[in-house]
């Protein structure tokens, strides 16, 4: 859900980075199980929230918005991030 330039300053070990304009795409891949868990993480939880929007329209039915995104939710914690 990142721009390839806030992906690489920082981002969670393992994740995908998809941007936004290209999530509708990603999502009828057929890459990913409807079933499958995913996260939609952004920089304050806005683009997140719009792939999660989507993906539900397209059938996923696990998905999450990562509530505050990566600045105000995942590093304001203290989580670990890869660079």
């Amino acid at each position: 859900m990142r721009s390839p330039v806030e992906y690489n300053q920082y981002h969670i070990e393992g994740a995908k980075n998809v941007p936004l304009r290209e999530v509708v795409g990603f999502l009828r891949s057929g890459d990913l199980s409807s079933d499958a868990p995913v996260v939609f993480i952004c920089k304050s939880s806005f683009r997140a929230y719009l792939a999660t929007m989507s993906a539900l329209a397209h059938g996923y039915r696990n998905v999450y918005n990562l509530h505050h995104g990566m600045d105000g939710g995942w590093l304001i914690t203290g989580l670990v991030t890869q660079d």
